[in-house]
């Protein structure tokens, strides 16, 4: 049975649907859904609240579990980071492969806060969690750089200089990433951004308190990567 407890103490009950999905209503959680919990067991919870913020309340079902952009390449790397070859995205997930990634942290200059954001219900990786960095997978060709420049403009909608902050691997039971970190500060607020339809549902700032009070409904390398980073920022 698949299942999220409710703070009343009461279990949301699954309802089969042609072809074998899954729906589940949760209005409010007193747990953390894992990146296991939505994408191996098909979970798709609507209204959850947690410490003054909320998941999309719009209902999200997708008979054809994680199309979304299996047929993209990736640059695939040894446990040293030298690039070994070209393969598909959706072998990388299947496979748990070395790639690379950008994270780009935008910090508001005005609050000292971050601008997170909650992820897609169509991401192959952790999807309706939310982020504390813009960023992406590295494509043929394309540099660290390269590919933050270019996947801040697309799921934030903002260019601005970046700040190199060193490149450092990450690795669990679900992802291998070397993840090339990158700061920006920006004179602005959320309401200034335009979020990407395709991977970012909504944009919000948020202190470091605040991301490390809710670190267990953020992905986990983003986490990894602003740990690294984020002395004497803020």
């Amino acid at each position: 049975m698949v299942y999220c407890q409710a703070t009343d103490g009461h279990h949301s009950t699954p309802r089969s649907l042609v072809g074998g999905d899954t729906e589940v209503e949760c209005t409010f959680i007193n747990r953390a859904l894992s990146c296991t919990d939505i994408s191996e067991k098909r979970i798709i919870p609507t209204g959850i609240q947690f410490q003054g913020m909320s998941f999309s309340r719009e209902r999200h079902l997708f008979p054809s579990w994680l199309r979304m952009a299996s047929e993209e390449f990736l640059v695939v790397v040894d446990k040293q980071n030298q690039i070994i070859g070209t393969v598909s995205r959706k072998q990388v997930r299947r496979e748990n492969l070395w790639h690379r990634a950008s994270y780009v942290f935008v910090q508001s200059t005005r609050t000292a806060k971050l601008f997170v954001h909650q992820r897609t219900w169509s991401k192959d990786w952790c999807p309706g969690l939310w982020d504390c960095a813009a960023g992406g997978c590295v494509q043929p060709g394309e540099s660290l750089e390269e590919n933050a420049v270019r996947e801040l403009q697309e799921e934030y909608g903002i260019q601005t200089p970046l700040e190199s902050c060193g490149v450092f691997p990450f690795e669990d039971e679900h992802t291998r990433v070397w993840g090339g970190v990158f700061w920006a500060r920006l004179d602005g607020e959320a309401a200034d951004l335009t979020p990407q339809p395709e991977e970012v549902i909504r944009i919000e700032e948020m202190s470091l308190e605040d991301i490390l009070k809710n670190a267990s409904l953020f992905t986990k390398d983003s986490l990894f990567m602003l740990d690294k980073v984020a002395a004497g920022r803020f």
